[in-house]
């Protein structure tokens, strides 16, 4: 269902009210699980990516932390869901051919293996569903006519995370910066991070490239490249705030 995005304002008001750790996640990290068993990597941490997003949706349904979504986040997971569900397809697939491959070697050497059939389409569903679930209890942010300005502003000189001219990272880090610094101004006191996989934008050397490190470090917000890292951030943060 899509969410019914607010203002700037309302998201500020509301934000100082509840004065709960905030998460603000962009398209990159949402798509991560959907493209989970095509970038996965490792089990192990495939498995964490997976707890780590399940928890945060479960403490966001519980009222114990806000997940914020800035504008343009639901339409380019829209847009590239379909793409990114046929690339976990896809990587199932050759999962399940590997292991065929595998079964007929052994079989010819007389070491029979079990037979298996990995359900392509129900992890597939499972993935986009848990993506679609976090999208749906996110307060959805409206586009704010002087943010989209900075953010084009930004974007023309090539600022990160701009990427020669490219602007929609920008309209996506602009609203939730601006968010960040007008809620602090009205109170805010909790933790702040911006979820984000994209490195190549917003990182430097293991660090966020400038000026988006200041400005993260003046709002007191934490920049986080993938979802266990995020969840440690808010889990830290509701367990230090008073009950």
């Amino acid at each position: 269902m899509p969410i019914t995005p607010v203002s700037v304002n309302d998201a500020v008001a509301r934000l100082a009210e509840l004065n709960q750790p905030v998460l603000f996640c962009d398209t990159c990290a949402l798509l991560d699980i959907v493209r989970l068993p095509a970038r996965g990597g490792v089990p192990s941490t495939a498995a964490r990516l997976l707890g780590a997003a399940a928890s945060i949706l479960d403490d966001a349904i519980a009222g114990k932390t806000c997940l914020m979504l800035p504008p343009f986040v639901r339409d380019e997971w829209d847009k590239n869901l379909p793409s990114a569900e046929e690339e976990a397809k896809k990587a199932l697939w050759r999962i399940q051919n590997d292991y065929a491959l595998v079964s007929a070697i052994q079989n010819v050497r007389g070491q029979s293996l079990q037979s298996i059939t990995i359900p392509s389409d129900d992890v597939a569903q499972y993935l986009r569903g848990l993506g679609a679930r976090l999208i749906d209890v996110s307060t959805g942010l409206m586009g704010d006519t002087d943010t989209i300005l900075r953010a084009t502003n930004r974007a023309a000189l090539g600022i990160a995370p701009a990427t020669k001219g490219a602007i929609k990272d920008c309209l996506i880090y602009e609203h939730a910066i601006t968010v960040m610094k007008a809620a602090r101004q009205a109170g805010h006191t909790s933790a702040f991070v911006f979820l984000t996989s994209n490195i190549r934008d917003f990182l430097e050397s293991g660090h966020p490239k400038e000026p988006i490190g200041t400005e993260l470090t003046q709002v007191k917000a934490s920049l986080c490249t993938d979802w266990n890292w995020a969840s440690h951030e808010l889990s830290s943060a509701i367990a230090s705030t008073p009950s």
